[in-house]
């Protein structure tokens, strides 16, 4: 159950559920390895997830407690992202996130429908 959990089905919480002593990046990568994510380069694809979800470089190497509510939330919908499931199960995936923000995310169009 697990290996198709982690596999096909993306889940986004309300609280990100993100482990705070690793950085942005370093949780996206860890959910692409868990996911065991057939991808040469982890970090850049990681990278460029975090990039569509409005966070840089800069953020990306911050530990999780650096980070804004938004910053984390994003970085769990780049989580979600990361393994290219077959569906995303979102519980208020954008309640987090500024207005400003929600406007510029690709991600939330998709979620609005």
């Amino acid at each position: 159950m697990d290996k198709y959990r982690n596999t096909y089905i993306g889940i986004i919480f309300q609280s990100s559920n993100l482990l705070p002593h690793l950085t942005a990046l370093e949780n996206v990568i860890l959910s692409m390895d868990i996911s065991k994510v057939k991808i040469k380069d982890k970090k850049a694809y990681a990278l460029e997830l975090l990039k569509k979800v409005g966070l840089n470089e800069n953020i990306a190497n911050r530990r999780i407690l650096k980070l804004s509510g938004g910053e984390q939330q994003r970085v769990a919908i780049a989580i979600s992202l990361s393994y290219n499931p077959k569906v995303i199960l979102a519980d208020e995936p954008i309640s987090n996130l500024d207005e400003k923000i929600e406007k510029k995310s690709k991600f939330i169009d998709l979620a609005k429908k």
